[in-house]
């Protein structure tokens, strides 16, 4: 088992700050791009990490709830330089994209009904739908492996649906229903404290006015209850701030989705952009503060016991089912995001707006075949929809 604190940390903070502050403004692509550089960089250039240290850390990231690539940035500056240095490696690589989005959450208010922006939008929009459909696509074959896990998702897929709004509930009930199909098999009486743990979170929020309390208290919900990374964020921001308190459009958290994997750094901080749209400066800091939080919190109380919770067949048997709603959830979003991009009530026939189909489909096939980056798809997508409007 790790120790508390590294006996001699090696790497001076201000060395993970230039590195993550650099890994932060540079590298597009989202989670995986992030891990490959880190990996890249962490064990092969700079000698910060061996291999199996790096796996370790990959592994422990996986295993607790939030943005993966964030936490592994965390527990890199944990393993180098203690608890100041994970601080300082978290924030360093939020940091650049917490600023480009700031400035795409303030210029969206500014110039949001503009034609050419509309135009931009037009492209963007079936270009997310059709990454977002990639990633649970990608997602199901890694997550579905057995009976339990499929049938995990389609609960969550169809209960989703019915009841979008309760995401997170779904997922923390699938997990509970993975601990019992586990002490069943052992003939044990589970403890469920961690899945216990997760509820209060997942309950705080709920029906409030707009207010920073409020917002903080929804994002800190969907931070503390993501599990995996990247664009599962969505149905959780959706289910909290377009189903739950109307504080957005559906439309504008797509917006939101399709900056943020158009930009370098964390997809999370699209927190960054919806908080902005709804409180202003103040609504995004505290948004971008609530939803990286319990990273944070988790990585800095479970860095010491990394074996420890790797080999934990309850928290694997939580994380498992839990994992299979996540596909299930995403899919029911996906399908929910896709409706006003794709379907138009004065489009013929079939009132299908067929470009947009034809954009997703194209960019899906892209991505697919040619594993091709989210960011150049979008983007050219968003210049094809300046052509298509401009026309």
């Amino acid at each position: 088992m790790m120790s508390a604190q590294p006996e001699q940390p090696e790497v001076q903070p201000l060395a993970l700050s230039r590195f993550f502050l650099k890994l932060g403004i540079s590298v597009f692509g989202g989670p995986l791009a992030h891990i490959a550089v880190m990996d890249e960089e962490t064990v092969n250039k700079r000698k910060w990490l061996t291999r199996a240290e790096f796996s370790n850390l990959l592994a422990a990231s996986n295993l607790i709830p939030g943005p993966s690539s964030t936490e592994l940035a965390i527990h890199i500056g944990y393993r180098r330089a203690g608890a100041w240095g994970a601080v300082i490696a978290g924030f360093s690589f939020i940091l650049p994209a917490f600023l480009i989005m700031l400035g795409l959450g303030w210029l969206y208010t500014q110039v949001g009904n503009i034609h050419l922006l509309l135009g931009f939008f037009y492209g963007i929009k079936p270009a997310v739908v059709a990454v977002i459909a990639l990633t649970v696509y990608r997602l199901a074959q890694s997550t579905l492996k057995d009976g339990l896990t499929r049938a995990c998702a389609v609960a969550a897929l169809l209960l989703s649906l019915w009841q979008p709004a309760a995401s997170v509930y779904w997922m923390l009930l699938l997990g509970l229903v993975g601990l019992l199909v586990e002490a069943g098999r052992a003939g044990e009486r589970p403890t469920a404290l961690l899945a216990i743990l997760f509820v209060p979170l997942a309950q705080a929020g709920g029906q409030h006015p707009v207010l920073l309390g409020s917002l903080f208290l929804a994002l800190l919900k969907v931070g503390a209850t993501l599990f995996g990374s990247g664009l599962v964020v969505v149905p959780l921001l959706q289910a909290e701030l377009v189903n739950n308190n109307g504080w957005l459009t559906q439309q504008t958290l797509l917006d939101g989705v399709a900056l943020a994997q158009a930009t370098p750094g964390p997809v999370l901080t699209i927190a960054t952009f919806v908080g902005y749209q709804i409180a202003g400066l103040a609504g995004a800091v505290v948004a971008t503060v609530a939803i990286f939080l319990p990273a944070f919190i988790v990585v800095l109380l479970t860095a010491p016991l990394i074996e420890r919770l790797k080999h934990n067949r309850w928290l694997k048997a939580f994380l498992g089912p839990v994992s299979a709603a996540v596909v299930g959830t995403l899919t029911a979003s996906t399908l929910l995001l896709a409706q006003p991009v794709l379907l138009d009530p004065f489009a013929q026939p079939f009132f299908v707006d067929w470009l947009a189909l034809v954009i997703t489909l194209t960019a899906f096939a892209l991505a697919l075949r040619f594993k091709l980056n989210s960011a150049w798809i979008i983007i050219g997508a968003g210049l094809l929809g300046l052509l298509i409007k401009a026309a």
